[in-house]
């Protein structure tokens, strides 16, 4: 019997010691034992880099200056309403993201997409649509997108424009009026935005755009260019993308 008894112990106390390990939770390792942490060092992409494509100055991801020359091609089906360039009608680029049936500019009042572009700084001219005045739209390669407006105001002269122009509810506190420089040309801005009022073509001429848009000294450059501007002459045929011909004084 004592036998029996010490060997049901030993299972008792074997059984407990088991349990015990069971239920302790495992040895951790100290810090110091650790392996140090893979740090991967920051290198600066070059021109060796299959993913990037030198412009100018900068370098740039490929898919970024893919995107932007791709926006110079009409789209492969209809690009009406589709805020792409679209220059299926024959008679100029469109382009119109929020218009459901966008239209040509019914006067391009002698804006010169061409040289806007080089002289702000642009990559891509999208193209014109009308919606109460005339909009062209530029984008950069990163895929910004900015834009001109260009109308005919129907009053007799510059002054006459402005007045009417500041006697518009929302310019109430706008700053007086000032010039780019020009002979002529009166520029007014408030909230973000810039209007040049200058005379042309037998009517007073209206040029918007918002501020960052381009430089003030080379705004100036495109008023001046723009009072240069021919007028067309009746029925001739215009180039898709704007471009006028210029007195001798341009």
């Amino acid at each position: 019997m004592p036998s029996r008894i010490r060997t049901t112990s030993r299972y008792i106390l074997g059984t407990l010691l088991v349990s015990g390990m069971a239920g302790c939770p495992a040895d951790v390792a100290p810090t110091g034992s650790l392996p140090a942490p893979t740090i991967t060092k920051k290198t600066e992409a070059t021109e060796a880099d299959p993913r990037v494509e030198r412009d100018g100055e900068d370098l740039y991801p490929v898919k970024t200056v893919e995107r932007a020359q791709a926006a110079t091609r009409a789209p492969a089906s209809g690009g009406v309403g589709s805020g792409r360039p679209d220059e299926s009608n024959g008679m100029c680029r469109l382009y119109a993201p929020r218009l459901p049936e966008p239209q040509c500019c019914h006067n391009t009042a002698g804006f010169d997409a061409q040289f806007v572009q080089e002289t702000c700084g642009f990559d891509v001219y999208l193209g014109e649509s009308f919606d109460k005045t005339c909009g062209h739209y530029f984008a950069s390669a990163e895929g910004k997108k900015s834009s001109f407006r260009l109308s005919q105001v129907a009053t007799d002269t510059v002054a006459s424009a402005v007045e009417s122009h500041y006697r518009q509810p929302v310019m109430k506190k706008a700053p007086k009026p000032d010039d780019l420089g020009i002979p002529g040309v009166v520029r007014s801005r408030f909230g973000g935005w810039n209007w040049a009022f200058f005379a042309g073509w037998g009517t007073v001429r209206m040029l918007t755009w918002r501020d960052g848009v381009c430089a003030d000294d080379k705004v100036k450059l495109v008023v001046e260019k723009l009072l240069t501007a021919a007028k067309p002459v009746k029925g001739a045929p215009r180039p898709l993308v704007p471009k006028p011909e210029y007195t001798a004084a341009g």
